[in-house]
C-alpha cells in the first residue's frame, strides 16, 4: 500500500518537484532517459540537502525516448506490480511498486512518446488505481483525470518554491554576496537619485559618476571625498549620506537594482531576490555552446568561465512562476539582451519571462525591436517611475490585478 508518483523527467524538473510538494508520495519512480539522467541525481541531492524529505523512496526506471511500444510494455509491467531489473554503468538495480498501490502519474515532462505511452500503460490496467497529472504552472492548476478521461479536476497548486530549492534543483548553490553595512541608508539614496530627473540632471550626475568625472556635477549634486570617506550631498532636498569607498559603486548602476527591489517588495507574494550569483557548476550544453561564443565574440564575456559567474541582477518568483530581470542605468546594448535572454533559458528554462529595468526615457527602435524577438519586456524609466507600475508589473507576471 501507499502512494506513488510516476515522473516522467525531462531537462525542466520544476513540474517534477512541484508534484512531490503537492502530492507528498511515500515512493517517487523517476521515468528516465539518457538525456535526463542527471535530473534524476540532482532530486537525489536535494535529499541530501534535505530539501527532500529523506523518507520519500526514490526508483529509476531506465527506457528509450522514442521506443513507444517498448515504453509501453515497461511501464504496463510497472503499475502492474511486476519487478523490473535495470543494468547502467556496471550497475544493477530493481524497480517493484507494493501491491494496493494508489498511483498518480504526472506526464507532464518527458517527451510526448513518453506520455503517450506511460497513459496507454495505466489505461490497460484497470484494476489499478490511478490518476493523471498535468501541472499547469501559468494557471496554478494540477489537471487531474482518471485513465479513460471520463473524470475531469482541477486542483490548485498550494506548493509553494522559494529560489534556494530551483537553484539546487539544477544542483547549484547561492554563492554569498556581501550586503552593504547600511543597505537602508542606501535606499534611501536610491530614491532620491531615482527621482531626481529633473532637467535630465540624474542621467547628467550619473554619466560623470560612471566615467570618475566628480567634477561640474549637475546642481543638486556633490560628492566629496575627504580622509577616505566619500559624503554624497544633495543640497535640494538637505539629505546628506556617507557611504564606504567600495559602495561608491552603487551609484555608477547598483542604485537601480536597489531601487527595482525595493518597489517590486511592494507586492503581496513575490520573493524578490537581488544581485544573485549561482556557483555554476554544469557543464556547457552544445546548444549554448553557440550562445556563448556570440557573447564572447561581442565582448560581453571573456569566456565561458564568465558566463556561468554571471551575475542576474534581479529574481521576482510568485511562488511558482519566475521572471528574471536586469538593470540598466546606461545605454542598453543588443548584447545585453542576448545575455539575458541566454543567461534565463540556460538555468531557468525558455518559458520563464524575461525583463529589463531602464533608466533611460527613451529606448531606441532596434533595442526595442530585438526585445520583443527575444520576448524580453522593457520597462523605461517612464514606466517604473509612474504610480501604476506596479499594477503594469503585475500583469506582466500574469498575477490579477
Amino acid at each position: 500500500m501507499g502512494k506513488v508518483l510516476i515522473n516522467l523527467l525531462s531537462k525542466q524538473i520544476i513540474p517534477n518537484y512541484i508534484a512531490i510538494k503537492q502530492y507528498k508520495p511515500d515512493t517517487v519512480v523517476s521515468v528516465t532517459t539518457g538525456e535526463s539522467a542527471q535530473q534524476f541525481e540532482d532530486f537525489q541531492n536535494l535529499i541530501k540537502k534535505g530539501i527532500i524529505e529523506n523518507n520519500i523512496e526514490f526508483h529509476k526506471v531506465n527506457i528509450e525516448p522514442y521506443a513507444l511500444s517498448a515504453t509501453i510494455e515497461i511501464l504496463s509491467k510497472l503499475v502492474s506490480g511486476e519487478e523490473l531489473s535495470f543494468t547502467k554503468n556496471k550497475k544493477s538495480w530493481s524497480v517493484k511498486l507494493k501491491e494496493g498501490s494508489e498511483i498518480i502519474l504526472n506526464y507532464t515532462g518527458g517527451t510526448k512518446q513518453m506520455a503517450i505511452a506511460a497513459i496507454q500503460a495505466v489505461q490497460a490496467n484497470n484494476s489499478v488505481r490511478c490518476k493523471l497529472v498535468y501541472v499547469d504552472s501559468k494557471n496554478r492548476l494540477f489537471r487531474e483525470t482518471d485513465p479513460k478521461f471520463s473524470v475531469e479536476n482541477n486542483v490548485d497548486i498550494s506548493a509553494f518554491l522559494k529560489l534556494n530549492e530551483v537553484v539546487s534543483l539544477h544542483n547549484q548553490t547561492l554563492a554569498p554576496k556581501k550586503a552593504p553595512k547600511d543597505k537602508a541608508n542606501l535606499f534611501e539614496i536610491a530614491k532620491i537619485v531615482a527621482d531626481n530627473n529633473k532637467k535630465n540632471k540624474r542621467n547628467i550626475f550619473l554619466s560623470r559618476i560612471r566615467k570618475g568625472e566628480l567634477h561640474e556635477l549637475p546642481d543638486g549634486y556633490e560628492v566629496v571625498n575627504e580622509n577616505g570617506k566619500t559624503t554624497i550631498n544633495f543640497p535640494d532636498t538637505d539629505k546628506s549620506f556617507e557611504v564606504e569607498e567600495d559602495e561608491v559603486s552603487f551609484l555608477k548602476g547598483e542604485w537601480l537594482e536597489y531601487y527595482t527591489q525595493e518597489l517590486l517588495n511592494k507586492i503581496n507574494g513575490l520573493e524578490v531576490s537581488q544581485n544573485v550569483k549561482f556557483n555554476y557548476t554544469k557543464t556547457v550544453t552544445s546548444k549554448m555552446e553557440g550562445d556563448i561564443q556570440y557573447l564572447i565574440k561581442k565582448k560581453v564575456i571573456k569566456d565561458s568561465n564568465e558566463f556561468h559567474k554571471s551575475e542576474i541582477d534581479i529574481i521576482v518568483n510568485d511562488g511558482l512562476n519566475f521572471a528574471i530581470g536586469e538593470c540598466k542605468s546606461g545605454n542598453v546594448k543588443q548584447d545585453h539582451l542576448y545575455k539575458l535572454s541566454a543567461l534565463t533559458e540556460h538555468y531557468f528554462g525558455s518559458h520563464t519571462k524575461k525583463f529589463m529595468i531602464v533608466a533611460n526615457t527613451k529606448t531606441n527602435a532596434a533595442i526595442k525591436k530585438k526585445a520583443g524577438e527575444l520576448k524580453i519586456k522593457i520597462f523605461s524609466q517612464e514606466d517604473w517611475s509612474s504610480d501604476d507600475f506596479l499594477e503594469k508589473f503585475k500583469r506582466f507576471l500574469g498575477m490579477v490585478c
